[in-house]
């Protein structure tokens, strides 16, 4: 996502009437909009992550690793309810309606989707429980019973010229890092945090499918010119 290059852009402006009607009814309007801010979200999240080391400076106060592992822990609760709403939006008649009228690259690319967050959603929903909701206390009794207690601790505390001063927890990204790694498959940590950033990376496209794959052309129509 971080090597995208943009060489041209096309915008059109119109209501909000226009992209949801109110024939579409309260259930499917109030899901697909849910699935744009979810898609928005995952898109800076996953950013977050992929960032070159250095590129963010004002994020890495701590470190460039303790950022990719906030912006980790942020996008599973994302996409946790990400296919949450995907799937409730299947269930309702008026997305079972436009269904029938997709196309086969639409057709495709929900199916793909849909499919995709079914093989993966009870990783995502383990992980999400341990960590998507910041850091909850379950989280933090695992982490400590995985740290070596010989492991470096640090505290930093900084200091401006006009005596104002500042904390960095130096330990907290060990803490963060074993909570995150805890569900994820891998003979090491090395490989287990490769694997939930290569989830997060390969659910993007299908979020990017689902909300303009499937739905752009309609949005697009309704919009103005």
């Amino acid at each position: 996502m971080s090597d995208f290059r943009s060489v041209s852009t096309c915008t059109r402006v119109g209501r909000f009437a226009s992209i949801f009607p109110a024939s579409r009814g309260e259930d499917f309007n109030s899901r697909f909009a849910r699935l744009a801010v979810l898609y928005e979200d995952l898109s800076l999240e996953i950013f977050g992550i992929d960032a070159a080391k250095g590129s963010l400076p004002t994020l890495e106060r701590h470190s460039p690793e303790y950022r990719k592992q906030y912006f980790a822990r942020r996008a599973i609760g994302t996409l946790c309810e990400f296919a949450e709403s995907m799937r409730a939006l299947d269930r309702t008649p008026e997305f079972q309606k436009l269904a029938q009228v997709f196309d086969g690259e639409q057709a495709q690319a929900w199916n793909d989707a849909r499919a995709f967050f079914a093989q993966n959603e009870l990783m995502i929903k383990k992980i999400r429980n341990d960590v998507g909701g910041h850091f909850g206390e379950n989280a933090s009794r695992y982490a400590l019973k995985q740290v070596d207690p010989e492991t470096s601790a640090s505290l930093t505390r900084e200091f401006d010229a006009e005596r104002s001063w500042r904390v960095t927890v130096g330990f907290a990204g060990v803490l963060a890092a074993a909570a995150l790694l805890r569900h994820a498959p891998g003979a090491d940590a090395e490989k287990k945090a490769q694997f939930v950033v290569e989830l997060l990376k390969s659910a993007l496209p299908h979020a990017t499918d689902v909300v303009f794959g499937v739905f752009a052309p309609l949005l697009w129509h309704n919009l103005g010119k």
